[in-house]
């Protein structure tokens, strides 16, 4: 925790802040990937759309583009384990 260094002056703590934050953003986008790569395989979107990407839109509001990289990313993910 950030707050345990007293030594460390604002700007540090104010970078120690955004690293934490960034980390922390990190593995929860990780942790979407792995879902949608899940809900992808098991084609939780197919009643009522054509592909994931689409859901992702429709659902979670992406732009389609922004949508088909998530898609891919976590397909790409997927391979890597």
């Amino acid at each position: 925790m950030i707050d345990n260094h007293p030594h460390m002056n604002a700007k540090d703590r104010l970078g120690e802040e955004i690293a934490t934050l960034a980390a922390r953003i990190d593995a929860a986008t990780y942790e979407l990937l792995v879902l949608i790569r899940k809900f992808d395989e098991q084609e939780g979107w197919s009643d009522s759309f054509l592909n994931c990407a689409q859901w992702l839109t429709w659902r979670i509001g992406l732009a389609p583009s922004a949508a088909r990289e998530k898609v891919r990313v976590a397909r790409a993910l997927a391979s890597c384990h």
